[in-house]
């Protein structure tokens, strides 16, 4: 068959099939594997049935709908370059920038086939090229031999000698076939002639041992003989069985016998090493991502990953994958990138480094629907609540990084949290510092072939907080607003936010929680009033979601727990809103009321002027009892108003809106002097505070709900 309409095409996204009668001379460019795989898929197309494989008949091309791989011409030694260094057929997709996410969904074999078709296809080219070439050539020398000669021979110049007949007929004495019918004898075992082989029919003995002929192959049909045991031929290779020897570098002819390759030019001797490696053996680890997207990327690995996540029994409507990747990939790229460079360079690719796809991005590409797919068919978001973490580790190649150590040591300095200097974007940094020289002179390029892919991590699954607000009352004088830990001792029970916090973290299944409040009372304080507004973190919560009802029930659930809280308003809030507790706290104004002894006796008339007072500026001292914790400093409040209530001689109550922030018992007291003025200096007696109550935080949030 000669190579024309009737040869199957193989292209990149639409693969033009032909359905003919299979015949002696059929000559297919797939390997059988990609046969069966193609026959496979055209069998599932209901619209065509089991009539496409029929060859009684014969239909019309049909264009089949693939992954169109945005590959150029100029692209081709770059895939090749990147095939034969070791590059998976994923990889040579990111290094030619192809940004078409479903051309990394397809499997991987598949996408191998497609660039080795790819590769294939110029090659073809160039031997067609070559055998029109050689075969006008032979057709001029048929002619030669067929005609009288010429009488103008003797008339040539004395320095132009005639063409022999040896140079005219082309076969050698010794060669494998007369220009008649051969002998039945076996042919000489002399190497082959330089010229084509004789139209007429073989020889009926065997080949002769010595090197094939380095003219096209004979027209005729196959020798009955064996095959030369001597090295094939550096032509197209002769129509009969394959020979014994190394593939020959021409094409192989496409005649009757010819084997799976036929058809297919052969490579140089390093190439065609890389390509019976590549086709023919055990498929080898990838020298850039480690086996990630080549044997850790597909359907099999996301039932796995799923299955882990399910066993931690989230609720979750949407998803985001992330992925933790060896430091050292990022020096096999560049290794790769360098081994490559210059021939983009040659062929005018405006390629930089940075426009490479990423594997992180190439494996979510792969991995993300087919995991969520495995999860119910939950919708991938890149801002999900909901994480799902793989990470991947490689022992055998972690010495791949530490020539950097000495190369580029500002770029490793050693902290007291990280187990290894060599992180990801300590590496990174280093190889924007270091030149191409520098680099190729301690690390190979391309880089070696490792002998084991990637190890996968477990899974790990974090969903992003979520944030409960509410306001809280605290009726005890003996409870503290947090755990009260004194040199690894614990003073109390209990606190306030442990009381809340535990139904809470119960409900939601969150691991850890933070808490918040606006201000903060002492242990012998309450808080009266509405309440003082809280917020608090749920770290990494199984369950994000509780309806009305439900929050109205765990909000019962608490104030039934214990009888010195009390909870209200309690209601999810997004973390935006959070900051709404912290405005302002300058600003915000305070109530309380003081129960306060005074060591003079006095009337109501010693204390009715404190009603007049309005805006009081204070100068405050970090008070003593807290300044193990808080900075020494002089804060100015201002006490907007008071009023009194007088009990007996030596006690009123004393009411006071304040700015936030103000320390009330300093004042009452006067800490020794630390705060002026105090109400010692205002009524010219010592006094001292015995009760202390919150009786408002003027915060206008949490919204409130009504009961």
């Amino acid at each position: 068959m000669s190579p024309g309409a009737d040869t199957p095409r193989f292209g990149l996204g639409w693969t033009q099939i032909k359905v003919s009668p299979p015949g002696p001379s059929q000559n297919l460019l797939e390997t059988p594997a990609a046969a069966q795989r193609r026959k496979t898929r055209l069998s599932n197309c209901p619209a065509l049935g089991d009539d496409l494989f029929n060859t009684s008949v014969s239909p019309p091309p049909l264009c089949l709908p693939g992954v169109m791989l945005p590959l150029k011409e100029k692209d081709k030694p770059i895939v090749q370059k990147l095939l034969s260094a070791g590059c998976c057929a994923r990889c040579v997709l990111r290094f030619c920038c192809v940004s078409v996410q479903a051309a990394y969904r397809q499997p991987q074999q598949d996408t191998l086939e497609e660039l080795r078709a790819f590769i294939s296809d110029a090659e073809d080219s160039k031997s067609k090229d070559s055998t029109a070439a050689e075969s006008t050539e032979g057709k001029d020398n048929d002619a030669a031999l067929s005609e009288p000669p010429s009488k103008r021979v003797k008339l040539e110049p004395s320095g132009t000698d005639p063409p022999s007949e040896e140079a005219a007929a082309g076969p050698a004495a010794a060669g494998p076939a007369a220009a008649g019918p051969a002998a039945a004898g076996p042919p000489a075992a002399g190497p082959a002639a330089a010229g084509p082989a004789a139209a007429g029919p073989p020889a009926a003995g065997p080949p002769a041992a010595g090197p094939a002929a380095a003219g096209p192959a004979a027209a005729g049909p196959a020798a009955a003989g064996p095959p030369a045991a001597g090295p094939a031929a550096a032509g197209p290779a002769a129509a009969g069985p394959p020979a014994a020897g190394p593939a020959a570098a021409g094409p192989a002819a496409a005649g009757p016998g010819a084997g799976p390759g036929a058809g297919r030019p052969a490579a140089g001797p390093a190439d065609a090493d890389a390509a019976v490696k590549l086709e023919d053996g055990e498929p080898c680890v990838c020298v850039v991502c480690l086996g990630i997207l080549q044997d850790l990327c597909g359907p099999t690995p996301a039932v796995k990953i799923a299955e882990k996540v399910k066993a931690e029994k989230y609720e979750f409507d949407t998803l985001v994958l992330s992925v933790s990747l060896p430091a050292q990939l990022c020096v096999r790229e560049h290794s790769c990138w360098l081994h490559v460079k210059k021939e983009m360079r040659e062929k005018s690719m405006a390629v930089d480094k940075d426009d490479i796809i990423q594997v992180k991005e190439a494996f979510k590409w792969v991995m993300q629907g087919l995991v969520a797919k495995e999860l119910g068919g939950v919708a991938v978001v890149t801002r999900s609540p909901f994480e799902v973490g793989v990470g991947f580790t490689h022992p055998e190649t972690d010495a791949d990084c530490h020539f950097l150590a000495s190369t580029c040591a500002d770029c490793f300095k050693p902290t007291k949290n990280k187990q290894s200097v060599f992180t990801r974007m300590a590496v990174v940094k280093a190889l924007e510092k270091i030149s191409d020289a520098k680099f190729l002179k301690h690390y190979a390029s391309p880089p070696a072939q490792p002998t084991s892919s990637c190890s996968p991590q477990d899974v790990q699954c974090l969903h992003a907080s979520v944030f409960v607000a509410g306001r809280y009352n605290k009726f005890c004088r003996s409870l503290p607003q947090t755990p009260w830990v004194i040199d690894g001792e614990r003073r109390m029970e209990s606190s306030v936010e442990e009381l809340i916090a535990a139904p809470l973290l119960s409900s939601f299944r969150a691991d850890e929680f933070n808490f918040s409040s606006s201000g903060r009372e002492d242990v012998d304080v309450r808080t009266l009033g509405n309440g003082r507004p809280f917020a608090m973190e749920l770290l990494n919560p199984h369950r994000s979601r509780l309806s009305r009802v439900e929050m109205k029930q765990l909000q019962e659930t608490i104030n039934e727990s214990s009888d010195k809280i009390r909870v209200r308003d309690l209601q999810i809030v997004s973390r935006e809103a959070m900051s709404r507790m912290k405005e302002g706290e300058e600003e915000k104004t305070k109530t309380y009321t003081a129960l306060v002894w005074t060591q003079k006796p006095i009337q109501s008339e010693d204390i009715a002027f404190i009603d007049h007072i309005k805006d009081l500026t204070l100068d405050q001292k970090t008070p003593l009892r807290v300044l193990h914790r808080r900075a020494l400093a002089v804060r100015q409040r201002v006490v907007h108003s008071m009023n009194t209530r007088f009990l007996d001689s030596h006690h009123f109550y004393l009411g006071l809106k304040t700015q936030a922030g103000t320390y009330i018992k300093e004042f009452v007291h006067g800490d020794f002097g630390r705060t002026k003025p105090n109400l010692c200096v205002l009524l010219k007696t010592d006094t001292d505070i015995l009760e202390l109550d919150v009786e408002s935080v003027d915060v206008d949030w949490p919204p409130s709900i009504q009961e």
